[in-house]
């Protein structure tokens, strides 16, 4: 089965559960923190039954961006920062992602930080990993049975973009449904990723922040 990139990513370390603990707490505590962190993760993967692919060779729409976008738009010093909304009881986190190099061609050095809701207070130990490029560019595979792709104009907090929404409906799910936003200029994870349930949002990871923008990016 494919999983969706923010959730393969050590990145979505999605924040421990309810009561949320004290920022001395994930100060002194960080191995804690993290493995409550991967638990939710893990709850989380469980929960978006409704964009697995099964992996029998599907039909599959084409990627959002080519190989070549990617060795251009994801370049050391590209920065990302998400909010990421859950279900009742998970707390609010921000994460932050940072290109750090290529170590090999068309491989990626990246760097995860999760921070409590303010941004600033960090919410574990920062994760360092290398991808494939190509990796990366693959998990926007949608299957033609289940998602709708269409061209749209985005609304983000770094401007307005056009850019492409990949809808996803499973038949084995029917209430939930995900939908996933990617602008044409900003290469890389959607810029918003929504789970809603009987048409009610209850997951969602929009990205607040991406620097350098793309000359051409109108300002926000």
């Amino acid at each position: 089965m494919h999983t969706p990139l923010f959730l393969l990513l050590p990145l979505l370390a999605c924040g421990p559960k309810a009561p949320q603990p004290s920022p001395m707490d994930l100060a002194t505590d960080s191995v804690a923190a993290v493995d409550a962190e991967e638990q939710a993760a893990a709850e989380l993967e469980d929960s978006l039954s409704a964009v697995e692919r099964i992996v029998a060779d599907p039909e599959l729409h084409p990627f959002p961006y080519t190989l070549e976008q990617f060795r251009e738009g994801w370049t050391p010093g590209t920065e990302l920062r998400f909010r990421i909304t859950q279900g009742q009881g998970i707390p609010v986190t921000v994460h932050h992602w940072e290109v750090l190099s290529h170590p090999e061609p068309d491989t990626a050095e990246m760097r995860f930080t999760v921070y409590l809701e303010d941004g600033e207070t960090p919410a574990g130990e920062p994760r360092t990993s290398v991808t494939e490029l190509e990796s990366l560019r693959r998990h926007a595979s949608f299957d033609v049975s289940t998602t709708t792709r269409e061209e749209v104009t985005l609304e983000t907090p770094m401007g307005t973009f056009e850019g492409l929404r990949f809808t996803v409906r499973n038949p084995d799910t029917p209430g939930i449904v995900s939908t996933f936003d990617f602008a044409h200029a900003l290469v890389g994870p959607p810029v918003r990723m929504v789970v809603t349930v009987e048409d009610q949002v209850r997951d969602e990871m929009l990205m607040i922040s991406r620097s350098p923008l793309p000359e051409a990016a109108p300002a926000p």
